[in-house]
């Protein structure tokens, strides 16, 4: 639902059945194979699958490349960077474990918050940070196909682009529980900007947004609030009851 919304952002959005827009979505999908139904995927895939994956977002951010203060990347980031991958410990096949987002994240290129420059004028002037690959909402269901040596950083396939996730900002759980939440019904979608999420019913402060596009699945309704679920790192449970306007 969110792919469709977001390919509609600025047009007229027709009426469709869910038969129909199963095939859109499916269309967009097929324009960008680079995006990933988790759903859809094997439990285990080949290490020259998943390398595809790397190199195509991973390993062309390396060359030429500044810090957010203007100086040059030294090659000796770009070598720290590949130990930390460790790309040499993939093994032939590799096993995908099912994950869910537990905060508002941001996926990137090279497993590192530093922010990289097409050159020192884009650095100083703010530009695009060539080492985002895209925002990822809590609640998207994703698989992790590979982690860094030191196991702070994942290495994602969702559909949304592939990178490198913080582990901190992701639950494990289990592929059934993986396609209960990605599947559940009935579910709500954003369509505003950002939609505040709250953790009770009062309305204290809300913990963060929601963007536009984003499907969670609906359990009730309280005082004017929707009440829907969101996976938590912590608890009994893989997800816990949220409320949004």
């Amino acid at each position: 639902m969110g792919l469709f919304l977001l390919f509609c952002l600025f047009q007229p959005l027709p009426r469709v059945t869910a038969t129909e827009l199963d095939q859109i979505n499916n269309h967009i999908r097929a324009l960008t194979p680079l995006m990933t139904d988790p759903l859809a995927l094997p439990p285990t895939m080949d290490r020259g699958v998943l390398m595809i994956f790397l190199k195509s977002i991973t390993l062309q951010t390396q060359k030429n490349l500044f810090f957010g203060e203007g100086t040059p990347v030294p090659n000796s980031f770009y070598q720290a960077m590949k130990k930390k991958m460790a790309l040499d410990d993939i093994p032939q096949e590799v096993r995908l474990t099912p994950a869910l987002v537990v905060r508002p994240t941001l996926s990137r290129c090279l497993p590192t918050e530093e922010h990289l420059f097409r050159s020192p004028q884009e650095a100083r002037e703010g530009a695009i940070d060539v080492n985002l690959s895209t925002a990822v909402p809590p609640g998207t269901p994703l698989v992790v196909a590979h982690t860094t040596r030191d196991g702070s950083w994942a290495f994602t396939l969702s559909t949304y682009n592939p990178g490198w996730i913080p582990d901190k900002d992701l639950v494990t759980t289990t592929w059934e529980d993986l396609k209960a939440y990605a599947t559940h019904t009935p579910f709500a979608v954003v369509t505003v900007a950002h939609c505040p999420v709250f953790d009770s019913p009062l309305k204290d402060t809300s913990i963060f947004t929601l963007p536009m596009g984003t499907r969670v699945p609906l359990v009730g309704s309280r005082k004017g609030l929707f009440k829907i679920l969101l996976p938590v790192s912590s608890g009994p449970r893989t997800w816990k009851e949220f409320y949004i306007p």
